[in-house]
């Protein structure tokens, strides 16, 4: 915290966080009495937030810092905490089946973001090629296959992917 002479108190939130993108952090601002006031810093950009309760619910997009600040006739004090948004996605491509009852369908692909380990599981099961954040399903027969991915926070994504069956009779396309 930031002390200024003469205060007989202090102000103090909570811990430095980390949430996924598209959840909600509870922050928590104690030690002062009266006039609280919270504000929001993205890069260089301070704006102050209309909220002055002691624990505030804030959802933000990007990592973003905020300030707790606690002022009275003899100056102010004030305490930082720091939200860090993990995002995820998922993107790849499908391959349909060359012909009727061949499983030759693939998925392949590359996770981006979340904080390693990440694990990937694909519905229904299936064995999988997995080598970092690259994917590779091979194999599969038509329908509909979802990949989920989970970081070590707990962050989550998911794709699905349709495998089809193609329209070549196969008696056409293959000798």
């Amino acid at each position: 915290p930031n002390f200024v002479e003469g205060l007989d108190r202090s102000v103090t939130v909570s811990q430095d966080m980390t949430i996924c993108s598209g959840q909600t952090a509870i922050l928590q601002a104690s030690g002062c009495a009266h006039n609280l006031s919270w504000y929001k810093i993205v890069g260089n950009v301070s704006t102050l937030l209309p909220l002055t309760d002691a624990e505030i619910s804030v959802s933000p997009t990007i990592n973003t810092c905020y300030v707790a600040s606690c002022c009275d006739s003899l100056g102010c004090c004030s305490d930082t905490v720091c939200v860090t948004v993990t995002s995820m996605t998922l993107s790849g491509t499908s391959t349909d089946i060359l012909c009727r009852e061949r499983n030759t369908g693939s998925i392949s692909g590359t996770l981006v973001g979340g904080i390693a380990p990440t694990t990937m599981t694909i519905n229904p099961p299936v064995s999988a090629s997995i080598t970092g954040s690259t994917f590779s399903y091979n194999n599969l027969a038509v329908g509909t296959y979802t990949i989920i991915a989970t970081d070590v926070n707990g962050c989550t994504t998911q794709q699905s992917f349709i495998i089809n069956q193609d329209t070549c009779p196969c008696d056409t396309c293959y000798s």
